[in-house]
């Protein structure tokens, strides 16, 4: 009995011993040559305007960008291997102090030096360059040990000042320019005109070296060890000595209004009354140091490379144990303690910070920790339920015991516990007499509420209402009668952690994001209303303040009629044990947060740190696998052929460094897609269409801070075949082929209607060689018929009007077409002759429409007479009587009408289907007359009075 009593003692005292209080964690991360440093040599460090680390070493310079080094050499350019320490203008130029007296800086990732030019070569030194510095007209001034000091002027002139031996050398940036510097044995201040004024100094018998200012004044030390640091005030022009540093000074810095001393044994801290008030880097021989705008330090090492150290930016006490067991609630006792557990036990942490063990014992996982009104403690395990530390057994059905080992949660509903396992909840209403909580294995009157699945947490709601989160929604119970609602308000995703009330409605943390139920309505918030993620853990309202405990920090938001507003974020970067949120508890001005490694304290009123700007860079461009020159202008030309583009970025952030998030996507056109989201520091685009394309990329730090969107245009050509003078060269091709073909084919088309034309004409002029014969056979025929008869008057008459008529038919013999004033003349020449053949034995008349230019309008040739001989002969002659012929040229509309009528003894089918050879020719006429003048003439042969008394012939002639 004494054994394990003993043995309890001592497992009791390891467990309180596992638990520490430390005021604040520093997080020290070392880059050596290993990580890709030229050497572990570090002289000096500085970040330039972007936001880039430099850093000059013994064997070259390096430039870090949270990732990785780019190194430098005197094969790149270099003045010197061996930089000391380097320098910013306000012309962001990099001046490097080199260890043989060369000078030269870094402009736009260009080197310049007196090699290339860039410098006078008189700015040189023989020895060793002591200081660089800037005045405020932006002249530089340059010290070497043993050869004075040189100005050079922003006209590019090199004015030595003084010479000699001069220490490290401090220049003082006012307008006119002047200085103070110090030498082996004395201070000097320089004039405007450059003339040297020896300060009187009361020295205590050691030389200066070393030297440094802080908040106005001029700090030296002799580089011997035990020397004293002095100080000196060039208003007042007094030295004083202030204290002597415990190791070898090698630098002196104002580092966040605090004087800073670099030695052998690391970094030293002193407050303005010279108390020192830290100690960095014990052992550590440094040689410089500053602060980034992420308050990080950056101390450089003379032998072990680069030192980075991150502090809390506000007190963060951790506790944690070595078994690393996960710390998943926490709760303020009625005494105000806060109570946590673990799978040792259960403890407590009290007013000033000390942890003590409260219950000890096999818990395993503790989920929830509640006090009743009593002032009994409840604790829902992994194991079962207890009740001031003792585990207890649930009867909640008769002759049925509840064997569940499982807590997931446990609450006070007024007099009554509920308790909450993985699959139902169990009720139990307290005892009056708080002493006979505990009698016997097993609570009696317990009431079973309801069976859900996937329980994890339950909160009192209004009166005797609670609220169930589990797996599958959330849900509302009320006089036992559970309400889904997701189902009745609006769907919840994922798994629901806490539930909190708030003076703007219930509050819910769930595995997707933050949720608000107000007035029968659900609202979501995740990130793109600012949430820095959407896996939410615990919730603490306090008044119109929100902290959210989360899978990547706590975050403090402020609560408005509108919605949330992010006032900070707290991560592992800012002195957190982990960034995973399980719960969080207020006491007093203090806020605590459980996580998976410890507890965590901080000020409830801490402010945070303003946002700092997260600069964004272009790395490198492949184009298929090569890359490519960057661009300084953000725009690229690149040819049809391209397959793949690969991008390469990176954000600078050195507090968050691999665990930055970046944002990026390409656009096309007008229409921007969605952001995506990666980790990478590069993209790549296949197949990218010709054409403009946008490349955007941001990064996100840690405190949810987004970088300016870096641009990218690339202009994509395209094909020859796909560029718009192609297609303008392939439509005039076409465009002049399609003439040409159109030209050819109209030539081809004149051609063969000119052949036709001209075949026409011949098969015309045949067919009037045709008609001529067989009137001048009749003609002949008829002075014969004269001569036969010794009518020789007749015959002479006869013969005059036929030559006439030939001199005219002769002359218009070539031509197809003729006026109607000249066809009037050979009808009536034809008609007289015929008279005069037949011995009038009929009369004729030839009208002429009065709307008929005469000499104007054209008609085919002697179209009339082969009708009127055919008339003549084969209608008028063959009848006895009066004879009439009526010949009338109408003009119409649309056409000539030439009517000829007589009254003939007409025609029967049987005298059509004789034919007569003029009538065939006139047929024949017309229908080529029709081919070659590409018109319709209209022929109508009618014969009145059923073929007994005339004949009627139309034609119809097309007015052109």
């Amino acid at each position: 009995m004494l054994f394990i009593k003993a043995k309890s003692l001592f497992l009791v005292l390891l467990v309180m011993s596992t638990f520490s209080l430390v005021a604040q964690q520093n997080r020290i991360k070392n880059f050596s040559s290993e990580d890709g440093l030229p050497s572990d040599m570090v002289y000096g460090v500085l970040i330039d305007h972007a936001g880039f680390l430099w850093l000059g070493t013994d064997s070259g310079l390096s430039r870090f960008d949270g990732y990785s080094f780019t190194n430098y050499t005197m094969g790149d350019g270099l003045p010197d291997n061996e930089i000391l320490n380097l320098f910013e203008d306000s012309e962001k130029r990099i001046w490097l102090r080199t260890i043989n007296g060369k000078v030269g800086y870094i402009y736009r990732g260009e080197i310049y030096t007196s090699k290339n030019g860039g410098i006078p070569e008189s700015l040189n030194f023989n020895s060793k360059i002591s200081g660089i510095e800037e005045d405020s007209t932006g002249d530089i001034w340059v010290s070497s040990d043993y050869g004075g000091v040189k100005k050079y002027t922003s006209e590019g002139k090199v004015i030595q000042v003084c010479s000699g031996e001069v220490k490290p050398t401090f220049m003082t940036k006012n307008p006119a320019g002047t200085g103070v510097l110090t030498f082996s044995d004395r201070i000097v201040k320089i004039n405007e005109d450059h003339s040297i004024q020896e300060l009187k100094v009361v020295l205590e018998g050691n030389s200066l070296g070393r030297n440094g200012i802080h908040k106005g004044k001029v700090y030296f030390v002799n580089s011997k060890v035990s020397t004293p640091l002095y100080v000196f005030d060039p208003t007042l022009q007094k030295l004083d000595t202030v204290l002597y540093p415990d190791a070898r000074v090698h630098n002196i810095r104002s580092i966040n209004d605090n004087l800073t001393l670099l030695t052998l044994d690391g970094v030293f801290v002193y407050n303005d009354t010279f108390q020192q008030i830290d100690h960095l880097l014990k052992g550590k021989a440094v040689a410089d140091i500053l602060v980034d705008n992420e308050k990080n330090y950056w101390v450089s090492s003379l032998n072990e490379g680069l030192f980075c150290i991150s502090t809390s930016e506000v007190s963060v006490p951790h506790y944690s144990n070595k078994n690393d067991s996960e710390i998943r609630t926490m709760q303020i006792s009625n005494s105000g303690e806060v109570w946590f557990g673990n799978n040792q036990g259960i403890f407590t942490i009290d007013s000033s910070l000390k942890t003590t063990i409260k219950y000890q014992g096999d818990f395993n996982s503790v989920n929830q920790i509640c006090f009743d009104g009593f002032g009994n403690d409840w604790i829902a395990s992994d194991h079962g339920l207890f009740v001031n530390g003792k585990k207890v057994d649930i009867l909640y059905e008769e002759n049925a015991r509840y064997r569940q080992q499982s807590g997931r949660t446990v609450c006070c509903l007024g007099q009554n516990i509920i308790f909450g396992t993985p699959n139902l909840i169990l009720e139990w209403k307290l005892p009056a007499d708080h002493r006979k909580l505990f009698s016997g294995e097993h609570f009696p009157n317990v009431k079973y509420a309801e069976a859900l699945s996937g329980i994890n947490v339950v909160s009192p709601g209004t009166g005797d209402s609670l609220f169930i989160g589990s797996e599958n929604g959330l849900f509302l119970s009320h006089n036992h009668l559970i309400t889904n609602v997701s189902e009745k308000y609006g769907p919840f995703t994922g798994r629901i952690h806490d539930i909190n009330e708030s003076p703007f409605g219930i509050l819910v943390a769930a595995a997707t994001g933050l949720f608000c139920l107000n007035n029968d309505t659900i609202q979501k918030y995740g990130k793109p209303d600012g949430l820095i993620d959407e896996f939410c853990r615990s919730l603490l309202v306090l008044d119109s303040v929100l902290w959210v405990g989360t899978n990547k920090g706590i975050q403090k938001l402020k609560i408005t009629a509108k919605g949330f507003k992010t006032s900070g974020v707290l991560t592992r970067n800012e002195g957190l044990p982990s960034n995973q949120i399980n719960d969080i508890v207020k006491r007093k001005n203090q806020i605590l947060v459980a996580t998976p490694k410890g507890v965590a304290a901080f000020d409830s009123q801490h402010k945070f740190q303003k946002k700092w700007r997260i600069p964004i860079f272009l790395k490198a461009v492949f184009v298929d696998e090569q890359e490519i020159k960057l661009s300084h202008r953000g725009n690229y030309e690149i040819g049809p052929e391209v397959n793949n583009l690969r991008i390469q970025y990176f954000g600078i952030s050195y507090r968050s460094m691999d665990d930055m998030r970046y944002q990026y996507r390409f656009v096309n056109g007008t229409e921007e897609p969605p952001w995506q989201s990666t980790k990478n520091r590069e993209v790549s685009t296949w197949n990218p269409k010709s054409g403009l394309l946008l490349f955007q990329v941001r990064a996100q730090n840690t405190n949810g801070t987004y970088t300016d969107t870096l641009s990218v245009d690339f202009d994509i050509k395209p094909y020859y075949w796909e560029r718009w003078w192609f297609s303008i060269l392939v439509f005039l091709i076409f465009t002049l082929l399609g003439c040409l073909f159109m030209v050819v084919v109209q030539h081809i088309k004149r051609n063969r209607r000119m052949v036709k034309d001209q075949l026409i004409s011949s098969e015309l002029k045949a067919l009037r060689s045709q008609i001529n014969p067989h009137f001048m056979f009749n003609a002949l025929n008829s002075i014969y018929h004269f001569v036969l008869h010794n009518n020789r008057q007749k015959a002479e008459e006869y013969l005059t009007k036929f030559s006439k008529l030939m001199r005219l038919t002769l002359r218009y013999s070539e031509k197809t077409m003729t006026s109607v004033e000249k066809e009037y003349e050979l009808l009536s020449l034809y008609l007289e002759m015929e008279l005069l053949r037949v011995s009038n034995k009929f009369h004729f008349s030839i009208r002429i429409d009065p709307k008929i230019d005469e000499s104007a309008e054209i008609i085919p040739s002697m179209i009339v007479q082969p009708f009127v001989e055919n008339t003549i002969w084969h209608g008028l002659l063959q009848k006895e009587g009066d004879r009439r012929l009526d010949i009338d040229f109408v003009m119409k509309s649309e056409h000539l009408l030439i009517r000829v009528e007589d009254n003939g003894v007409g025609f029967r089918e049987s005298d059509l289907s004789k034919g007569s050879m003029g009538i065939q020719l006139i047929y024949d006429r017309l229908r080529l007359m029709e081919n070659y003048y590409h018109a319709k003439i209209g022929y109508e042969l009618l014969s009145l009075d059923d073929g007994i008394n005339g004949t009627c012939v139309k034609i119809k002639i097309p007015i052109p």
